[in-house]
């Protein structure tokens, strides 16, 4: 492993450590990152020089959850993790109040960069046909490689 694998490893370490953090949200990571200048490693790793409020919250990293996330990415070479800091992650998620920290991703990553609508509440829905009949509506009008 050369030293640039090694640092991209470290990185994908890192930010998927503190998106495990159980009961910390995005937006408390981005402002603790900002606000103490570090990184997402410096975070993540030696918790013995940071301050006792960074300290709490890196209590509630879930290394089975990084784990898992190691292992479905190792299901596929066509399955992605893309950080918050990977020039994949979408502009328009970095406007969010909280935004994800990591992606998990099966695909072109590089559609993430193509206009995108979400379709929220879309996992428990009433009426199925209805939002069946839209999403193919949108196939129709903007074409197949654009509906993710």
């Amino acid at each position: 492993m050369n030293k640039q694998t090694s640092h991209i490893d470290g990185d994908l370490s890192a930010w998927l450590a503190l998106a495990s953090a159980q009961r910390v949200s995005p937006k408390t990571w981005l402002q603790a990152i900002k606000h103490y200048q570090l990184s997402p490693a410096e975070l993540a790793g030696n918790t013995s020089s940071l301050p006792d409020t960074v300290k709490q919250l890196t209590c509630q990293i879930s290394k089975p959850l990084v784990d898992a996330a190691f292992t479905w990415k190792q299901g596929s070479n066509n399955r992605h993790i893309i950080t918050y800091s990977s020039s994949y992650y979408p502009q328009s998620l970095k406007q969010l109040d909280s935004p994800p920290l990591v992606i998990l991703a099966t695909g072109d990553c590089a559609l993430l960069q193509s206009p995108q609508i979400a379709i929220v509440g879309s996992r428990r829905y009433e009426n199925k046909k209805k939002i069946k009949d839209f999403v193919f509506k949108l196939k129709e009008q903007y074409g197949t490689d654009t509906i993710i």
